[in-house]
């Protein structure tokens, strides 16, 4: 995979799930984010707070992006084309050339760099249409799962999508009539599948838990806090931030503000998956076994799409020297995620272990295929180099 097709990182430690924002910021959200802040109350933790865009520099544009954009809807050949075309029409000539990068851009950024993610072209739509006073809507979306690991955070890549409304459309993407409603996508697909529509601020809010999950991958602690600080303004009931912040303080050795913030998502967060899992290894690491057990209760009577238990289970059979077992555990791993190299990997080391060198090769070989970080490969290629004298 030299490019993901995906553009929202939602990192956590140990796992991590689409989002599930199906209803817009309220008043009730906004005093719960109050609560929230109570509890996250070690800002200092973290150092000074770094500039950070604000949403109108989210999706200001120049002066000149501006000029061309008004200078291509006055134009006298688009006069008879509905303003929401001519925003899509305008779309299809800048983007022709657009790189698909996996970087979170501004709209100017974007539009100058010709480059950016989905959030990036996101971004982009809403200034022009935001300009063209056109209605816009946003959607979640999930194809093939899409995995990356980061020595203890995993990350999955989920899509979004622009709704553009003409002017008989209501904002509401499930009633408003299909022929009032223009997509605005990268790499168009008939397989995703909706997770959820957006309201703006939880779209808004996106932009900030995206570079708060690169900073974390980049071990940046005070960076990642702050965006996903500023992800909560917009989102405070969004699981993956809250659950984002939980892990940061756990990180900075603030274990008890961490609970705190577990115990709020699970009591304020529609989609519970990753919260519960991660309050269940704090809990069995401070040997609170029952109450880690009646966590796992809950999570048994969830759907689990991540491949992360799998991985898991083939990892403590193969600790307890059950290789065969670990190889079946990967292998479930795979059906959920087959582009997973890692899983390759451990079916060849538990290959080896059983004495069968020539399976363990092709394992390997089957990793090498499918991994595309230059280091991993060097390491990928001595294993199999080894496994051959």
């Amino acid at each position: 995979m030299t490019s993901k097709l995906t553009c929202l990182l939602l990192l956590m430690l140990l796992q991590a799930c689409a989002a599930h924002v199906k209803k817009p910021v309220s008043v009730e959200a906004h005093a719960s984010a109050v609560s929230l802040q109570g509890i996250d109350a070690s800002a200092e933790l973290f150092g000074d707070r770094p500039v950070i865009p604000s949403t109108d520099q989210l999706l200001a544009l120049s002066e000149q992006q501006q000029a061309e954009f008004i200078a291509f809807l006055n134009s006298p050949l688009t006069q008879s084309v509905p303003m929401y075309q001519r925003v899509a029409d305008y779309l299809v000539n800048i983007t022709s050339a657009f790189n698909y990068q996996g970087e979170t851009l501004t709209a100017a950024s974007a539009l100058q760099a010709r480059s950016g993610n989905c959030l990036s072209l996101a971004l982009l739509t809403t200034a022009l249409a935001d300009m063209a006073n056109v209605k816009i809507g946003y959607q979640l979306l999930d194809d093939l799962p899409v995995y990356e690991y980061y020595g203890s955070i995993i990350e999955k890549g989920v899509h979004v999508r622009s709704l553009l409304y003409g002017p008989q459309s209501t904002a509401d993407a499930e009633n408003a009539s299909r022929h009032t409603i223009l997509k605005v996508d990268y790499f168009p697909s008939g397989n995703r599948r909706l997770v959820a529509n957006l309201a703006r601020n939880s779209f808004i809010a996106m932009y900030y838990t995206n570079h708060a999950a690169e900073a974390l991958i980049s071990a940046d602690l005070d960076t990642a806090y702050w965006y996903v600080r500023e992800s909560l303004v917009f989102a405070p009931a969004n699981a993956e931030a809250i659950n984002m912040l939980a892990v940061l303080h756990k990180r900075k050795g603030n274990v008890a503000v961490a609970e705190q913030l577990y115990r709020y998502g699970i009591a304020h967060a529609d989609n519970k998956l990753s919260i519960l899992k991660n309050y269940k290894v704090l809990l069995e690491n401070a040997n609170r076994h029952e109450e880690a057990a009646a966590i796992g209760l809950q999570l048994a009577a969830l759907d689990d799409p991540s491949p992360f238990n799998w991985l898991q289970q083939a990892r403590s059979a193969y600790e307890a020297g059950d290789f065969s077992a670990a190889i079946g555990y990967y292998n479930r791993a795979l059906k959920l995620a087959p582009y997973l190299h890692q899983a390759y990997v451990g079916i060849a080391i538990s290959l080896h272990e059983l004495g069968d060198d020539e399976a363990a090769r092709r394992s390997l070989q089957q990793a090498l295929a499918i991994v595309y970080k230059p280091s991993t490969k060097v390491r990928y290629e001595a294993k199999l180099a080894a496994l051959s004298h």
